[in-house]
């Protein structure tokens, strides 16, 4: 366990770490899909329905992005 903790701060992408990192990397592609959503579509639709349609579809836009990141970070 101590050795998971100690490769999870030094920011280390091993197998055990790299689901934690993925998470951690959805959970801010929700909450910027929330944010950006609100930002676009906030007067049309409403506030908490352009929230919902883009805590929906921003991991949608991120994950791409986070998965090729890992990969790239990993072969550093």
């Amino acid at each position: 366990m101590n050795g998971f903790l100690d490769s999870l701060l030094d920011g280390q992408i091993t197998a055990a770490t790299a689901p934690v990192w993925l998470f951690l990397a959805l959970l801010f592609g929700l909450a910027g899909g929330a944010i950006g959503g609100l930002k676009v579509g906030g007067e049309a639709l409403g506030k908490q329905l352009a929230m919902l349609m883009g805590a929906f579809y921003g991991p949608f836009a991120a994950l791409p992005g986070i998965i090729v990141a890992m990969i790239i970070l990993v072969f550093i």
